[in-house]
């Protein structure tokens, strides 16, 4: 019966090797060693899974030996962290996985970062002066009075379609197989929750702020809305396609800032409101972007490919039985 046993440990311990991609020479080797040492486990000892918790690893019971000494794997006299260790206790053989591997990204702010945040963020806070100062707001009338005097108010409803056009640019690109930093369905995502905090901060602030529009239609011109949504799209194609050319981000924030020049020449807004509306957008979509890198893309990272799991067959008193290692 004990031939019969390690001759199922034999061929189990081969048919792992095979199927975890061993060449047949090695796996017939460790199954030769297998059956050269494996003994019955000793009585009373659970011949099946047997945890024992490690300090810094996870640690499993593999096998008890006749030779003490015997390892599993060949010690050498450095320790490498990349590989399993051996330790011998009272002739039980045990083996420790490596610490796990982080794979945390580590995120440095740098100064090109600090003047991307800076310049929105100045933008917002001119706006928000300009309802208390009156120096402010006396540029915003001056050049209302100065396109007038010139006759160079443009009417039209372009902007009411065009607001969206460097997002619109964004996704035909994706269409056409020019590669964006993100797949489809988040750039979707992105551009969408953007809109959505974009949207929420300039409905704030039209009911917080009342304000009269230069054609008096209307108290809710702070800030600019269509402004504030062309800039969001062209962060947005900014954010998917700026490692491709910087001519493609140059487009998209020109066809914004037509936008929000076109509302001034309309007479809908004024320019404070333009310029709120554009740091609104600008920001909003960039906090979104930061959020999602922050939340996803260090769990996305490629991880190495390491033999993460160890099983050996164990017989004990006409019992089979298996020790099993994962290291996760």
């Amino acid at each position: 019966m004990r031939i019969v046993g390690l001759a199922v440990c034999f061929f189990a311990t081969f048919t792992f090797g095979m199927i975890r991609k061993f060449t047949p020479l090695s796996a017939l080797a460790a199954s030769l060693i297998l059956f050269g040492h494996i003994v019955p486990v000793a009585a009373g000892t659970n011949p099946f899974v047997t945890i024992v918790p490690g300090d810094t690893a996870r640690s499993v019971l593999l096998f008890h030996s006749a030779d003490p000494t015997f390892p599993l794997i060949p010690e050498t006299a450095e320790s490498d962290s990349s590989t399993t260790s051996v330790q011998s206790t009272g002739g039980a053989t045990f083996a420790t996985a490596p610490p796990p591997v982080s794979y945390t990204k580590k995120h440095k702010i740098t100064a090109g970062q600090v003047f991307e945040y800076a310049v929105p963020s100045l933008m917002i806070t001119y706006g928000i002066l300009s309802t208390e100062s009156p120096w402010l707001r006396g540029l915003d009338y001056s050049t209302r009075d100065e396109l007038i005097e010139d006759n160079s108010m443009l009417y039209n409803r372009l902007d009411n379609y065009l607001q969206f056009s460097p997002a619109v640019a964004a996704f035909t690109m994706k269409i056409a197989g020019v590669k964006s930093t993100h797949n489809f369905r988040q750039m979707l995502v992105l551009y969408a929750i953007s809109n959505l905090v974009e949207t929420g901060v300039v409905y704030t602030m039209k009911n917080t702020v009342p304000r009269l529009r230069p054609d008096g239609a209307a108290t809710n011109s702070f800030p600019s809305g269509h402004t504030a949504t062309a800039f969001v799209a062209a962060e947005f194609l900014h954010q998917e396609y700026k490692h491709k050319s910087v001519w493609i981000s140059v487009g998209g924030y020109a066809m914004a800032s037509l936008i929000g020049a076109s509302r001034i020449y309309n007479n809908r807004h004024w320019i404070s409101d333009v310029i709120t509306g554009a740091g609104i957008g600008i920001l909003s979509t960039k906090l979104v972007y930061l959020a999602f890198r922050r939340a996803f893309d260090s769990s996305c990272e490629k991880r190495p490919k390491t033999q993460q799991a160890l099983v050996l067959p164990t017989y004990s008193n006409g019992m089979l039985g298996a020790h099993f290692s994962y290291l996760f």
